[in-house]
């Protein structure tokens, strides 16, 4: 059973992390890291994180429900492992 805390991560395509969250819900989540309204939250601190990492203050969020089986996601572990 869930305890009501649900753990989000934040990463650019090659695997950085870029910011974490914990939120009571998945809904709350979604929010925190910016995958639906504005970006706020944690995704603030995403967007500043990856404009220092990566000289620009534009991303894309990309929700994945579904993070063990997920092609995309796959290939973004691939590439962190090798840094």
């Amino acid at each position: 059973m869930n305890d009501g805390n649900y753990h989000g991560m934040g990463m650019s395509e090659d695997g950085h992390i870029l910011a974490q969250c914990v939120s009571s819900s998945v809904d709350w989540l979604m929010k925190d890291l910016g995958a639906v309204d504005d970006k706020s939250g944690c995704g603030d601190r995403a967007n500043a994180r990856y404009a220092e990492q990566a000289g620009s203050s534009s991303y894309e969020v990309v929700w994945v429900d579904d993070p063990e089986s997920d092609v995309e996601l796959a290939e973004v572990r691939k590439r962190r492992d090798s840094l």
